[in-house]
C-alpha cells in the first residue's frame, strides 16, 4: 500500500478522475475540508476513512492505483464481459448515486430495477440486504 506523500497523490488523483472535490468528500465523510486536505498534503488517513475512500472511489481507481494488489472480486468483475465492463456517462451516474445513498434511496433504485429486470442476469450476486 502507498504510504506518505504518494499516498496524497493518489488519493489526489483519484479525486480527480472522479470530478470529487476535497469539499464533496469532506461531506461525504462528516469531516472539515481541511482534514481532507491534510491526506492530500501529508498522505495520512485513518483505516477506517482510507477503506471508505477507497470504496467511494473504486468505480475510477482500482486496487493497483492505492499500492495494493487486485482482489478475487476485482477479477470476478473482469470476467463478466463488455455489457457490464462498459458503462456510458448515465449508467455510472446511476452507480454512484446508488452508492451514495442511503437505505431508503438504496432500496427504491432496486425496486425500480426489479420492475424493469425482474430476474437478476447470470452472474450477477445478491450483495445487499434488500
Amino acid at each position: 500500500m502507498l504510504t506518505g506523500k504518494a499516498l496524497g497523490q493518489a488519493i489526489k488523483s483519484a479525486l480527480d478522475k472522479a470530478t470529487m472535490s476535497q469539499a464533496d468528500v469532506a461531506r461525504e465523510f462528516k469531516v472539515k475540508p481541511p482534514s481532507v486536505s491534510g491526506w492530500i498534503t501529508t498522505g495520512r488517513i485513518s483505516k477506517p476513512n482510507f477503506e471508505k475512500l477507497r470504496q467511494l472511489l473504486s468505480e475510477v481507481v482500482g486496487p493497483e492505483h492505492w499500492g495494493l494488489a487486485s482482489t478475487r472480486a476485482d477479477r470476478a468483475d473482469e470476467d463478466r464481459g463488455n455489457e457490464y465492463k462498459i458503462l456510458s456517462d448515465d449508467e455510472w451516474w446511476l452507480v454512484l448515486a446508488y452508492r451514495k445513498g442511503d437505505r431508503n434511496i438504496r432500496t427504491g433504485m432496486l425496486s425500480l430495477a426489479r420492475t424493469v429486470l425482474p430476474d437478476r442476469p447470470a452472474g450477477l450476486t445478491k450483495r445487499t440486504g434488500t
